[in-house]
Order: structure tokens, then sequence, then C-alpha cells
């Protein structure tokens, strides 16, 4: 809202193209999966999102289980659906590019069987779809599992990029990009 009522031009799932950047003061790119040519200090973390139906109940919950083998449950926005995912099972692949998309089964059967005990009404969870995407990690991080904000400022070309992976970390984000700006 405070964005709206701003001097702010917000763009979202759009694609900004350069010759644009002349208009602005700085242009900010919050990613979670493209990355400029930043390869060298990143690597990308292919991960299988689950897409499941939950009871009526869960309607707007998340949940996070931080026992060990952790898992976590989203409302998949827009739908009436949530996502699953599990620190064990989801993470498919670490490298130093982008990784072709795997045709293979979904991890749903595996991510629900270690899941249940700690939450018994995944027993009743329906599988709905899956999809990959690709989540940038700093290239230190492949055991621990952070996904930090790092904050990319581009001085010269009057660019900002905030690489996110965890929500946790979007007040400490703000307050630097406010410094910044």
């Amino acid at each position: 809202k405070k964005i709206r009522n701003s001097n702010v031009n917000l763009f979202l799932n759009k694609k900004f193209i350069d010759p644009l950047q002349k208009d602005y003061d700085f242009v900010i790119y919050c990613i979670y999966s493209d990355t400029p040519n930043f390869e060298n200090k990143f690597e990308y973390q292919l991960v299988e999102k689950t897409i499941i139906k939950l009871p009526s109940s869960f309607k707007n919950k998340s949940y996070v289980f931080v026992d060990g083998k952790f898992f976590n449950i989203d409302p998949y926005l827009g739908t009436s659906n949530h996502l699953i995912s599990s620190v064990i099972f989801s993470k498919l692949k670490i490298s130093n590019q982008k990784q072709k998309i795997p045709k293979r089964k979904s991890v749903f059967a595996k991510v629900i069987k270690s899941s249940e005990r700690f939450l018994p009404i995944l027993k009743k969870a329906k599988y709905v779809n899956h999809f990959y995407t690709h989540r940038i990690i700093k290239k230190s991080s492949k055991k621990n599992d952070s996904r930090l904000t790092e904050i990319i400022r581009d001085k010269k070309n009057k660019k900002i990029y905030i690489f996110s992976g965890k929500w946790n970390s979007v007040i400490e984000t703000t307050n630097e990009i406010k410094k910044i700006l």
C-alpha cells in the first residue's frame, strides 16, 4: 500500500530492459533464481516444489518443522493449495550453473512419509502437481542451508540486486536498502 501511494514505480514479474534505466535513480532487482553474471559467488540449487491439497482448516496457514529432517508447508498463493518441501528430499542437485529441468517422478510420497509423524493430517494430503525451480545459494552454504539475503550494488549502472531465499531477512534487508537510497 505504501509503495502504491509513493513515487515508486513497481514492476512485478516483468522484464526490465536497460534502456529504461536512464529514467530512474536506481533499479532494484529482487531475485530468487535468475542472476546476472555473479556465478563465481553463487551456486544453483535445483529444487522440487510439490503442490498438495490439504483440508480447508489449513487455509492461509504456514508450518515449518525444524526437528531434524525438517519440512515446511506454505499456502500456494492465488490457489486453495499448499506447497510442501523437505530439506532432505526436495533439494535435488547443486551446481555452478542452472540444471536442465528433469523429467522424473515427484518426491511427494517420500516427503509425506517422512513428515506425517510430525503432522499426522498429512496422510490425507492429496498430490496436485509439482514443478522445479532454481534457488540461488552462496557457495559456502551447501551444508547449512543458509540462503540469507545478500545485497549487491552496481554503482556504475545504478542497479541493486537483492538475492533472497529466506523470508525472515526482509526487515534487515529493507533497512539496508534504505541506507543505500
